[in-house]
Order: C-alpha cells, then structure tokens, then sequence
C-alpha cells in the first residue's frame, strides 16, 4: 500500500524484534509450550527474560499432516497482525524443516501472500488517522535449503504479486457505492490495467 513500507528481506543484517515459529500437534517444540498450545489458530507469546533473547510468537498449526495452504496463509496473517499490535518493527519466520505434503516453495508463497494481507487495512478515507506503520519480514534462506537464491525470488515476487491482487479486489470491496458505482468501476478496470 502506498506510504507503507511491507519488505520482505533475505538475510537481512538487521536482528528482528521478535521470532515467528510454527507449532504442530505432537510435535517437540525447541521452547516450553503446551500441546493446547499447539492447536490450529492458537497465538501464544513467549516473552524473552534476558535481553539476549527474543521474543517469540508460537503460532499452533495442529497436525502437521492435515497441513493446507490455507492454513500457512492464515498462520502469517495472524502473525503480521499479532506482531502489528505489540508495535514489532520487524519479525523473522523461522522455519523448521519437517516431511510435508507441501511443496517449501508452495509454503514460502502461502506464508508471503498471508503475511502481506494480514497487514492490510483499507485507509482511502483515513486522513489524518492513517496508519502508516508495518512489520518487516525478514526469512533466512539456510530454513529454505531445497530453493536456490533466483527460486526464492521468484517465489518472493509471486507471493507479492498475488497478494497485491487480493488488495486490488479488497480496496473495491471496501469503496463506498457513491464514489465506485458501475459507470466509475469500469473508467477504474480501463485506467488500472
């Protein structure tokens, strides 16, 4: 969205504010968290007791085998926004590699498209109120072994561009019958492409 920065950086040299992982039923964890925990939709904060540490956000999956994309596109949105509320600057996805029926780089774009809409807020009309604030995602290509660099990139720049057409559809959605009304949608269709 315009005025607001979303990067997704590789490597980036900066430390994030907080550490994303992915928490399955049955599955250890490398921090102390309970099976309920675990289930699928459940955020938990793990506050770091040192400033050594990170913070931590466990976001539960439930059971790795009934994995969708779906479910890591909801996983990142929710965690952008969680991330977003505490006022993180930034969050790095750490990925711990485990058999799957995804594909990692069907997993990385699922993770890319969830994280750019849970930043998303319609602010057209906002004004002066306009939030221009977001949380930077920062991945590490070593959690990303089967990808080389350019298939990163690529996965990088469809997961964008598919998240920038949901934002497309959303922003319509969310515009007042006044101002997009059917003569003006399609002056809007003729403009954007």
């Amino acid at each position: 969205k315009e005025g607001t920065a979303m990067n997704i950086l590789f490597d980036s040299a900066n430390g994030a504010d907080t550490l994303i992982y992915l928490a399955y039923e049955e599955e250890p964890f490398p921090l102390r968290l309970g099976e309920a925990h675990k289930q699928s939709g459940s955020e938990t904060w793990l506050y770091a007791r040192s400033e050594e540490e990170s913070d931590v956000i466990a976001i539960g999956m439930g059971k790795r085998r009934a994995l969708t994309l779906e479910k890591v596109r909801r996983a990142a949105g929710s965690a952008a926004r969680t991330a977003l509320r505490e006022g993180r600057n930034s969050a790095s996805f750490v990925r711990r590699t485990a058999e799957s029926n995804i594909s990692a780089a069907d997993e990385l774009q699922a993770w890319i498209e969830g994280w750019l809409l849970g930043l998303y807020r319609f602010q057209t009309y906002r004004g002066v109120t306009k939030i221009d604030i977001s949380v930077d995602l920062l991945l590490q290509t070593a959690d990303w072994p089967e990808l080389t660099k350019p298939e990163l990139e690529v996965v990088l720049s469809t997961g964008r561009m598919r998240a920038e057409g949901a934002v497309v559809a959303r922003d319509l959605v969310n515009e007042v019958p006044g101002t997009l009304n059917p003569d003006r949608f399609a002056e809007w269709m003729v403009e954007y492409f």
